[in-house]
């Protein structure tokens, strides 16, 4: 950590290597100046400080943006503690600081991650409530598409709304894509009518492909715990 140690004034009277370097200046250079000359403090903030050491406070991690000699701009956080000598007088003050500049970028980066990471929770559970309407939408489009004409303008509109929900479909895949996983919604399920209630969502697209789906299920019921909605993706 850098340490200067300066009177009651400020003036600087010992500077150690860790100091020069954050500040931006040599043991020389520092002689002579005033330790607020180091910093940008404002004239409000220099009294603000006077009185505190004055009257024998001390003052801990105090973060501020600090602009070096060079112009560099980093990030420190200052620790102040009064001289006092045998008479209970303040002679001076020893400030400690630590350039924190890595660390709160590291802390900012983190909390945008967190951010993203709660982005894409929402996302991931938006994207499922609209799914499940929407394979309704597709499958009531095409038992709608069978009783219409070739050619006729209601034909047509069906299947203007079928691409629609196809190309909607593909973009919620690729928000669940990039999404974390939801927690698992387990639940006891018939397996017959989760089969059936799935066909129902791909047989046009089975249709489309000439595919024949023929399904035989066993007289008595499979019963099985899962999460229904994750089974039909």
């Amino acid at each position: 950590n850098g340490i200067i140690v300066s009177d009651i004034r400020g003036k600087i009277l010992h500077i150690n290597p860790k100091a020069e370097e954050m500040a931006g200046i040599t043991q020389r250079e520092a002689q002579g100046l005033l330790a607020q000359d180091l910093s940008d403090l404002d004239e409000e903030e220099r009294r603000r400080l006077y009185h505190v050491f004055k009257n024998k406070e001390n003052i801990s991690h105090y973060e501020r943006l600090h602009t070096r000699r060079d112009g560099r701009q980093i990030i420190v956080s200052m620790s102040c503690f009064p001289v006092i000598d045998e008479n209970d007088r303040t002679l001076g003050v020893v400030t400690e600081f630590t350039d924190v500049t890595e660390k709160k970028r590291m802390d900012d980066y983190y909390v945008r991650l967190e951010k993203f990471a709660a982005l894409g929770h929402i996302a991931s559970a938006i994207a499922h409530e609209i799914r499940n309407p929407l394979a309704g939408i597709a499958a009531t489009v095409q038992n709608l598409e069978v009783d219409c004409e070739e050619g006729s303008p209601q034909k047509t509109d069906l299947r203007n709304i079928s691409h629609e929900v196809d190309r909607q479909e593909k973009l919620l895949r690729d928000i669940l894509g990039l999404a974390r996983p939801l927690p698992l919604q387990m639940e006891e399920l018939r397996v017959s009518d989760l089969i059936q209630s799935t066909l129902s969502l791909v047989k046009k697209e089975a249709s489309k492909r000439a595919i024949a789906i023929r399904t035989t299920f066993p007289q008595s019921e499979i019963l099985i715990r899962a999460d229904a909605g994750r089974l039909r993706q």
